[in-house]
């Protein structure tokens, strides 16, 4: 492999990777079925701001996959000792 090659496989990883790290804005439709939630309450719970959401447009909200996940992490509960 010459140098060239290597170099141009390497960018190649290198931007695979950065795409991959980016965060993806989701549907209050897809939160709710990622967290195992009714899309109602996951509305409610943006309404009521529990949830950080973004309000586009009239009617419209999306929410980054990194906050859903953040949120979810926050309320985890430790399991007791037998």
């Amino acid at each position: 492999m010459t140098e060239n090659e290597l170099n141009r496989a390497l960018r190649v990883v290198a931007t695979a990777a950065s795409t991959t790290n980016q965060d993806s804005w989701l549907t209050v439709n897809e939160a709710a079925e990622i967290a195992g939630f009714k899309v109602n309450t996951m509305y409610t719970m943006c309404l009521r701001r529990v949830l950080p959401s973004y309000k586009i447009g009239e009617k419209m909200r999306r929410i980054k996959k990194t906050d859903l996940i953040a949120w979810l992490e926050s309320n985890r509960v430790e399991a007791r000792r037998a």
